[in-house]
C-alpha cells in the first residue's frame, strides 16, 4: 500500500514535528537573548580618572563602596612625567566591573600631604560620593589635584667684613610668575641675611646663583639641603621633587685681598733670598732672587723677584720677614699701605705691595806690607828701646 504524500502521512507528520521543534528552539533562544539583553541594560560601570597638574609619580589611593566594587585601588598620573622611574607601574584610570544600575556607589580619595583636590566631578552630574548610574551607562568621575608650591630659602653669611657695610644680590633661574629675582641681602659687619624664592613649580629645576660679586669678595661655599642636580653647571641646581617641598641653601662670602712681595737687590745678582710668613693660608716660606737684569745669571727664569699670595681673607694680620743673607744689607722694608711688613692688615679687595731692598756690603780693603813700611817699623822699635835705656840710666 502506498504512503500518502500530502503531509498527512507519517513522513509528513515527521517533517512537521521537526519544523515545530526548530521554531520552539528559536522562540526560546530569542526569549533568553531578550532576558540577557534586559539584564545587560540594567547594568552599568564606573570609571575613575586621576589628573595631577603637573603630571607626577605620586600615588593616590581611592576607597570604593557599594558591591561589587573593590574596596580600594591606587592610581598615579606619571604617564607624561619624564622623571618617573616606571611610568607603567600604575594606571591613571580605573574601571569597575559591571555593577547593577540604580544602586548608589561612592568613590572617596585618600588625602595626600602637599596635594590639594582642585575638583572632583562625574559626567552624569552625581557627586563622587553618591553615584547612581543609569542602566547601560558608564559613569566617569575625574579627580584633579594640584600640588602646594615649593620654596627655596637662601641665607647669606658674610665673613671678614670688619664692621663694613655690605650688599649682595641673589638670583634664581628660571623666574616663575609671582617670583621676584634677583633679591638683595645686606648688613654691616660679620653676619647673615636671608631671602626666599616662591612659589616654585613641582618637577622644575632651578639655579641658585650670585651675580658678579663686588671686588674684594669671594664665594667660599654654596650648599643646599638637596644634592646639586647638575654640578657641572655654574651655581647650584635645585629640583623641586615633592609637592610643597622647602629647600634651604647657604652661601658664605668672605672678604678677600692679596699681598705682593718685591725683592730689589742693588746691584742685581743671582743670590737667593728666603722669606718667611705668618698668617694662614700663606705658605710658611718662599724664595726670590733679582737676577732678571743680571747678565751673568746661569738661569734668570729659575726664580722671580716678586711673589703674590693670591686671594686671602681680608682684615686678618699677616707677616712677611726676610732671612738675613751674608754679604747683603737689608736697607729698606716697607709696604705701600703704610704697614710694616711684619704686620700687614688688608682691607676687602686691597692688594698691598711690600718691597725689600738689599745692598751688597763692601769687602774690607787689605794692602800688602811693603819693604819701606818694614824699615819704618824697625826704626820705631829701636827708638822705643833707646828711649827706655836713657830713662833707666837717668834714674840710676
Amino acid at each position: 500500500m502506498r504512503e500518502r504524500t500530502d503531509g498527512t502521512g507519517s513522513a509528513g507528520r515527521h517533517r512537521n514535528s521537526v519544523g515545530l521543534l526548530a521554531l520552539l528552539v528559536l522562540v526560546i533562544a530569542m526569549a533568553l537573548f531578550n532576558v540577557r539583553d534586559a539584564e545587560a541594560q540594567a547594568m552599568s560601570s564606573i570609571t575613575v580618572v586621576l589628573d595631577t597638574v603637573p603630571d607626577d609619580d605620586q600615588d593616590f589611593e581611592f576607597t570604593a563602596s557599594g558591591a561589587p566594587l573593590a574596596a580600594t585601588f591606587t592610581l598615579d598620573d606619571d604617564q607624561g612625567f619624564a622623571g618617573s622611574p616606571d611610568p607603567s607601574t600604575l594606571p591613571e584610570a580605573w574601571t569597575s566591573p559591571l555593577v547593577p544600575a540604580g544602586a548608589t556607589y561612592a568613590i572617596t580619595p585618600t588625602p595626600v600631604p602637599g596635594w590639594n583636590l582642585a575638583s572632583e566631578t562625574c559626567d552624569n552630574g552625581d557627586p563622587p560620593g553618591a553615584i547612581v548610574p543609569d542602566p547601560g551607562i558608564s559613569v566617569t568621575c575625574t579627580f584633579v589635584y594640584q600640588p602646594d608650591p615649593g620654596a627655596i630659602s637662601v641665607t647669606k653669611t658674610v665673613q671678614g667684613a670688619d664692621g663694613a657695610a655690605w650688599s649682595f644680590d641673589i638670583a634664581i633661574d628660571p623666574v616663575d610668575a609671582g617670583v621676584t629675582s634677583p633679591q638683595n641681602v645686606s648688613g654691616t659687619g660679620d653676619g647673615a641675611d636671608s631671602v626666599s624664592f616662591q612659589p616654585l613649580a613641582l618637577n622644575q629645576a632651578y639655579t641658585i646663583l650670585e651675580p658678579a660679586l663686588p671686588a674684594g669678595w669671594e664665594q667660599t661655599s654654596l650648599t643646599c639641603t638637596v644634592p646639586d642636580d647638575d654640578p657641572a653647571t655654574a651655581g647650584y641646581q635645585v629640583r623641586i621633587n615633592d609637592a610643597g617641598q622647602a629647600v634651604a641653601c647657604d652661601i658664605i662670602n668672605t672678604a678677600v685681598a692679596s699681598i705682593t712681595v718685591i725683592l730689589d737687590v742693588v746691584p742685581d745678582g743671582a743670590r737667593d733670598f728666603e722669606f718667611t710668613t705668618t698668617g694662614a693660608p700663606l705658605p710658611s716660606s718662599f724664595t726670590l732672587d733679582d737676577d732678571q737684569n743680571f747678565a751673568d745669571s746661569p738661569d734668570p727664569n729659575t726664580l722671580q723677584n716678586s711673589w703674590t699670595s693670591g686671594l686671602i681673607p681680608a682684615n686678618n694680620a699677616y707677616g712677611i720677614s726676610q732671612t738675613a743673607v751674608a754679604g747683603w744689607l737689608l736697607t729698606s722694608a716697607s709696604c705701600d699701605n703704610g704697614d710694616s711688613p711684619d704686620m700687614v692688615t688688608l682691607g676687602p679687595g686691597e692688594n698691598v705691595t711690600c718691597t725689600f731692598i738689599n745692598e751688597a756690603t763692601p769687602a774690607p780693603v787689605t794692602r800688602p806690607v811693603s819693604s819701606l813700611d818694614a824699615r819704618w817699623m824697625l826704626l820705631l822699635v829701636l827708638l822705643v828701646l833707646l828711649t827706655a835705656l836713657i830713662q833707666r840710666r837717668a834714674a840710676a
